[in-house]
């Protein structure tokens, strides 16, 4: 079930919930082990698809450290058929700097 089209690469994300029922992020293969998509953590209200995981963190007052590993607010992460590397690790490397106020540093 999809809410809503999903938008373009980079779009503002419109909540469409088609990253989470095709795949597991990280921190979903973590809470879930074993699990599956779509994901278990995948709750819809009101026709909108959030992350239960991140709701939990924000409703317990939490230092959103989820939905920051998620990089929620930066945007669509899932790439669209023509979208190439080099669009997705400069997506990456703003959604970073936005997140978490500077460059990532490289080892």
């Amino acid at each position: 079930m999809l809410l809503q089209p999903k938008p373009a690469f980079s779009a503002p994300c419109n909540h469409c919930g088609l990253c989470c029922k095709e795949q597991l992020c990280e921190v979903g293969q973590l809470a879930f082990p074993g699990a599956s998509a779509p994901c278990p953590g995948l709750d819809v209200r009101d026709d909108v698809a959030l992350c239960s995981l991140v709701i939990t963190e924000a409703a317990a007052g939490m230092e959103p450290m989820l939905a920051k590993s998620l990089g929620i607010g930066c945007g669509c992460s899932m790439p669209d058929q023509d979208t190439t590397e080099a669009q997705i690790k400069e997506f990456d490397r703003v959604s970073f700097i936005k997140i978490y106020g500077r460059a990532r540093q490289v080892a």
